[in-house]
């Protein structure tokens, strides 16, 4: 079994540009966030290319982590692959339309990430990935917050929605699954 990266990329940065903002419409769409400079559709024109590398970071990142910690990376299969991906769409939609606080909606969501992750990856790979991907994530954000160009309706992390990093954590099952199924070659 080998493990190749040109395909995942490929894949994740076709997925992130087009599925990231179709599912950010789902945030601007409810008033979870906005852009001060919508062009079209409540979005920027940066919107594909930003999406793009997040997928691309996050599912590589992946990969190269069970490389790093020299653990044999397994494809999950597409019943693991459906179900992650369909928690994470389920999860952004939550995320921007769920009618409860904040703190709700932020600890609903990282109930739902762990359950992901114990019915579909209990490994310390995945956790340092939800870990990396949460903290990222929330650093990209806050930077763009920072800069006005973009912004969050509940802004408890300096800025930040609460629910960021747990909706990152379901990113980095979801899109490490995608990644994993993709790069490995028997």
């Amino acid at each position: 079994m080998s493990v190749t990266y040109g395909r995942p990329v490929a894949l994740l940065a076709f997925l992130g540009a087009t599925v990231g903002p179709a599912l950010d419409g789902l945030h601007t769409y409810s008033g979870a966030t906005w852009y001060p400079d919508a062009q079209f559709l409540k979005s920027v024109w940066w919107c594909p290319p930003l999406f793009c590398a997040a997928g691309v970071a996050i599912g590589l990142g992946r990969l190269l982590t069970e490389r790093v910690m020299k653990v044999e990376t397994h494809a999950p299969g597409g019943r693991a692959v459906a179900v992650t991906m369909g928690a994470f769409v389920v999860a952004y939609a939550a995320s921007g339309f769920l009618p409860v606080s904040e703190v709700a909606r932020a600890v609903l969501l990282l109930m739902g990430a762990v359950a992901l992750w114990a019915a579909f990856d209990r490994t310390l790979a995945a956790v340092l990935c939800m870990a990396s991907a949460g903290a990222g994530g929330w650093l990209v954000e806050h930077t763009l917050v920072g800069r006005g160009l973009f912004f969050h309706r509940e802004v408890f992390l300096d800025g930040v929605a609460l629910w960021i990093p747990p909706l990152y954590f379901t990113a980095a099952l979801a899109i490490g699954a995608v990644a994993r199924q993709v790069a490995v070659r028997e």
